[in-house]
Formats: structure tokens, C-alpha cells, sequence
């Protein structure tokens, strides 16, 4: 149990440190890691993670929606949904190529 409690104070004290450094590259890797997560979690019959990571995934998701939409000229709250339409986009360009 103490392997656990430790290794999880370290995930959350490298979540606090991309949230401290803001930057998209340091917070794209906790967002798509915390996504993960959840979705492996919900596939298994579980919830999603605790509290604390939770409200990390929202802050982080909100800095770096603010970065991108400063970026692509959107609303903060647009950039999900072009994120989508890009993956979409992205998954269909792929199919006809292969």
C-alpha cells in the first residue's frame, strides 16, 4: 500500500508541475495521461479517477484550451470540438491512404 501512496504523491506532484508551468507541451501530456486513465478505467466497469485528478484534468484542460484558442483565433470553449473535427479529419485521411 505504501508503493501505491507514494507513487500516486508522485503522479500528482508531476500534475502540480505542469499546472505551474502552463505551457501546452507540459500540459497535453497530463490531459491525454488522465484521459487514458479514465477511459481504461471505464472500460473495466469503474469510475473515473479520484477528485484531486479530476480537478487537475479540468484546470489543465482549461490552460491549454485558453493557449489554443489565443493560438487559432476560437473561444476557449470551441477548441474541444475543433480538436474532434481535426481528429475526424485526420482518422478519414488515413483510411483512404491505407
Amino acid at each position: 500500500m505504501q508503493v501505491n501512496t507514494r507513487k500516486n504523491k508522485l503522479r500528482l506532484k508531476r500534475y502540480q508541475d505542469a499546472i505551474n508551468d502552463g505551457r501546452p507541451e507540459a500540459l497535453l501530456p497530463m490531459i491525454m495521461e488522465i484521459y487514458r486513465s479514465n477511459i481504461d478505467r471505464l472500460s473495466k466497469g469503474k469510475g473515473f479517477g479520484n477528485y484531486t485528478e479530476s480537478a487537475f484534468f479540468r484546470k489543465a484542460e482549461g490552460m491549454f484550451n485558453e493557449e489554443i484558442s489565443l493560438a487559432i483565433g476560437c473561444k476557449p470553449e470551441e477548441v474541444n470540438g475543433i480538436i474532434k473535427d481535426l481528429v475526424k479529419t485526420a482518422q478519414r485521411q488515413n483510411e483512404v491512404i491505407t
